[in-house]
């Protein structure tokens, strides 16, 4: 049996004895989409074989992954979440929620920089990797513009006067939660 369907077939004994346990499934409905937030661009989201801090990591999700699907199933401040990998498959485990918003498609990710107090973060160009632009330490709301890859996230940098697109190093960012 492979890793993926031995990590199914626990979680579904897990879902099936959540809810012959009369487990509280709050507000949460399978299928609601969330966004994972609150981690910072050296952080995943760890997917666990059960709902507590202890239990073995089945998966980590990207700090800044969105639709992330609920199975509906809730233990505490735990759900069982679901995650698409491409090409049809996904990956699925109880997350923390406090890393966890309602993922509003219409809305794009938004970083905000976490440096050293005092600290500027290059803003670099595509092509050249040059330096277009320094980031102030302070700075929040810095738009996604793709997907982040290689350890470097695209983003709008809303500047004094002008809007500058470019690459920052992931470490520097954390996704800003909605709320």
């Amino acid at each position: 049996m492979s890793h993926f369907n031995t990590v199914a077939t626990a979680l579904l004994a897990l879902c099936l004895f959540g809810m012959a346990t009369g487990l509280a499934l709050a507000d949460v409905q399978g299928g609601d989409a969330f966004r994972v937030v609150g981690l910072t661009g050296t952080q995943a989201l760890k997917l666990r074989t059960g709902p507590d801090a202890s239990a073995d990591v089945a998966a980590e999700v990207p700090f800044d992954a969105r639709n992330l699907r609920a199975t509906g199933v809730r233990q505490g401040n735990w759900l069982v979440i679901s995650y698409p990998t491409g090409a049809g498959h996904a990956i699925s485990g109880w997350a923390d929620d406090r890393f966890l918003r309602p993922d509003e498609t219409d809305q794009p990710t938004l970083f905000k920089i976490i440096a050293a107090r005092g600290a500027s973060i290059p803003l670099l160009d595509d092509a050249s990797y040059g330096v277009r632009a320094m980031i102030p330490a302070s700075t929040a709301s810095l738009v996604a513009s793709a997907p982040c890859q290689n350890g470097y996230c695209k983003v709008r940098y809303l500047a004094p006067y002008r809007s500058i697109e470019g690459f920052v190093a992931q470490g520097y960012l954390e996704v800003e939660p909605r709320d």
